[in-house]
C-alpha cells in the first residue's frame, strides 16, 4: 500500500484493498489521492463489474455514500444509483426533493433540478417498478391546501352559510 501511495497509483491501492476486503484500506486511498471524486467512481465501477460478494459490495457501497457525503460537490447521480444497489429508496426521495426544492437564487440555470429529473429518467430505465413507487411513496408531499388553494377556498366558502341564510335560521327557531 505504501509504494502504491507514494508512486500515487491510488486506483491499485484500492484494487489491493478490495482483493483483500480492507475498506479501512480503501478508504484510506480514497482520502490520500488527490482526485476523491474519481477514486469514488472507480470503486462504484469495480461494485458493478469486479465484486462478487453481495455483503462486501453492500459495505463498500455504504462507504462510496459516505465519503462521497464528505465531498464538497456531491455527486447526486452516483450517490442514488448506490442506494439503487443497496434496494434504500428514502434516501433517494430525500436527494430528489431536497435538489427540487433548492433555494432558487443560488441554483443558476435550474441545474439541481434537472440533476432531480436526470437522477428519476435514470431510475426509470432500471425498470423495477416495485423500487420506484417505494421513493414515491417515500418523498413528503405538501398539504392539499397548498397543492390547491382555489379549490380548498372554494370548499370552504360552500361550507360555510351565508349571512342571509344565517339570519333566517335565526328568525325561524325564534318563531
Amino acid at each position: 500500500f505504501e509504494y502504491c501511495y507514494q508512486t500515487g497509483d491510488f486506483k491499485q491501492a484500492i484494487g489491493i484493498a478490495i482483493e483483500c476486503r480492507r475498506l479501512d484500506r480503501v478508504q484510506q486511498a480514497i482520502e490520500l489521492s488527490d482526485d476523491k471524486e474519481e477514486m469514488l467512481i472507480h470503486c462504484f465501477n469495480l461494485c458493478q463489474t469486479v465484486i462478487t460478494s453481495r455483503t462486501f459490495r453492500d459495505e463498500l457501497l455504504r462507504l462510496i455514500v459516505k465519503l462521497f457525503g464528505d465531498t464538497n460537490d456531491a455527486n447526486y447521480n452516483t450517490i442514488c444509483r448506490c442506494y439503487f444497489y443497496l434496494d434504500d429508496t428514502r434516501p433517494i426521495s430525500d436527494i430528489l426533493w431536497q435538489l427540487i426544492n433548492s433555494d432558487a437564487s443560488s441554483d443558476k440555470n435550474n441545474r439541481k433540478e434537472l440533476t432531480a429529473y436526470q437522477i428519476a429518467f435514470d431510475l426509470t430505465e432500471y425498470q423495477n417498478d416495485a423500487f420506484l413507487r417505494g421513493i414515491f411513496n417515500s418523498i413528503p408531499r405538501p398539504p392539499y391546501s397548498q397543492l390547491y388553494p382555489d379549490r380548498v377556498k372554494q370548499q370552504q366558502a360552500a361550507s360555510q352559510p351565508s349571512a342571509a341564510s344565517t339570519e333566517q335560521a335565526a328568525d325561524i327557531g325564534a318563531t
